[in-house]
This record gives structure tokens, sequence and C-alpha cells, in this order.
């Protein structure tokens, strides 16, 4: 810190607040405050006496700068006992009016005594990537397919092409039969017969040791019958190739495996806490209780 400068209150010279007498009329300093009075009535003196050459307004520069810590200081304490007393005065004429007050908002956790929770899920899922997963397996729809060429019949593929040869054949009916008094399952009836182009029933009219010795043949009805070769079936009055389809599976929910549907329910994992800590779901942290 710079000493303080100490003018001669005899002769006005300028001194150093360190020295003890002046150095120009050699008498006694005293340190103290300065009264502007007792300084302009020694200058005053001593200019009368013509010992002191300086004007009046060197001496006011000379007191001001002297003093220039203590003024600096003074006006400091007046300029903070204003502001708190216009301060007050302001407070006290305010006019409040009612506001309403502005939420809490929480911009932070202080995480004190707090661990992390631990994630973990329902039964039967597993955590897996920060997911709870379970699979399910459920049966796969089944659809049979057929190749071109043919369609489905039942539980078969059958061809549309045909494979269909006709023979005649005699029917005998009761109608047939009736006017001679006679079923088609009568044992005098021994059968059809086609005779000369002519579908007709051997009725028999006399049995004699078990064979027929006398009848007649009478001419009965007949149709066209499919006959099926070797390799192939009757389907719809048709003779077909057959073959057993195709399975195609498919799943409306989940992803195809090995002819069934995985299904997978997603859920978010539960975070829990070791005993003697609760959760705290603003923060995210498990605290002591």
């Amino acid at each position: 810190m710079k000493n303080k400068c100490v003018y001669c209150t005899n002769c006005g010279s300028k001194n150093s607040s360190k020295d003890k007498i002046c150095k120009k009329c050699k008498e006694k300093l005293e340190v103290k405050d300065h009264l502007f009075k007792e300084f302009m009535y020694n200058h005053t003196k001593d200019k009368l006496k013509s010992d002191i050459t300086d004007n009046i307004f060197s001496l006011i520069s000379r007191f001001l700068i002297s003093h220039l810590y203590g003024t600096v200081f003074v006006a400091t304490i007046i300029f903070t006992g204003v502001s708190a007393v216009t301060l007050a005065i302001n407070t006290n004429n305010k006019v409040y009016t009612k506001t309403k007050a502005a939420p809490i908002v929480v911009t932070s956790c202080h995480k004190v005594d707090s661990v992390s929770p631990v994630l973990a899920c329902s039964k039967g899922y597993e955590l897996i990537d920060g997911k709870c997963l379970k699979e399910s397996t459920v049966k796969a729809k089944e659809k049979n397919i057929c190749k071109d060429g043919y369609y489905l019949k039942g539980n078969k593929c059958v061809s549309n092409k045909t494979y269909t040869t006709y023979e005649k054949q005699c029917i005998a009916t009761n109608e047939n039969l009736k006017q001679y008094g006679l079923t088609v399952n009568s044992k005098n009836v021994l059968g059809t017969e086609i005779f000369e182009g002519t579908c007709t029933v051997n009725i028999c009219g006399q049995f004699i040791d078990g064979e027929c010795r006398a009848g007649n043949l009478e001419e009965i009805g007949y149709t066209d019958v499919p006959v099926c070769k070797n390799g192939t079936t009757l389907v719809d009055n048709e003779c077909r190739e057959s073959m057993t389809p195709t399975k195609e599976y498919s799943c409306k929910d989940g992803k195809l495996d090995n002819n069934k549907c995985i299904v997978t329910e997603e859920t978010e994992p539960i975070p829990t806490c070791e005993e003697g800590y609760v959760y705290n779901e603003d923060c995210n942290v498990c605290e002591v209780e």
C-alpha cells in the first residue's frame, strides 16, 4: 500500500506519513485529521509572513489531495446509507398485488444414499436387450395344395383329365319282374345277361335237381356303366387319377418355424429395488426407506 501524504500545518510542505518532522521547516508533524480550518489559519498566518508563496488555489488542491482517501470512504458510507433509506421508503410505499405462485419444477435429482434399480420381468418373460420377451408356440394354419391340372376333392387331388370307358349293364328291377310275380332277389331269377344285343333276364320256370329245366328270357332295361382302368378311381362319375396334396402352412401371428408359429410377446421391464430401498420413479433410483 502506498504511503499517505501529510502536509505540514506550519509551512504546508508535502511530507510522508512516516516522517516525524517537516522536511522544510523542521516542525513536528502531527498525524491526525487535518481540519481545513486549522490548515487555512496556519497557512494564512504564514502567508502574511511571506513564508509561503503558494496561492489559495494550490492550498485547496493540496488539502483535497491529502484528504482524497478519506473523502472516498465517507462518500461511500453516505451513498450506502442513502440507498438503504430509499429502499426502506420504497418498500413501505409498495403496493402489493395478489399473484399466482409459480409451480415448483424439479430439474435435478440428488442421488443421496441411492442405488440404481435392477430391471426385472414378470413370470414367464426373459430379459433380452432391455426388453421382456416371452415366446409361445401355436399350431400353424394348414392348407392342401394341388399342382396344376388337378383340383382338390376331399383330401385328394384328382385330375381334370378323365380316363373313363363305358360298358352296357343290364338292370333287373322289380318293375321288370313283378309281372311274373318275382322279385330281384327271387331264387327263380337266375341273372341278367345280354342276349343277341338285348338285355334280358333269365326266369326259370321249373327246377329239377337244383337246375333250371324250363324257363324263358324276358327283355329288361340296361344302362351304360363307367369302367375305370388301373391307377384311376371313379370321381364325379368319371375315372380320374388321384394323388395326395402337398401341405402349405401359414401363421396369422408370429413367425413360421418347422410348420409351427412362434409368437413373441413383449413388455417393458419393471425397475425393482433390493430390500430396504424404495423406488423413486421421478429420479429412476432406489432410495433408502
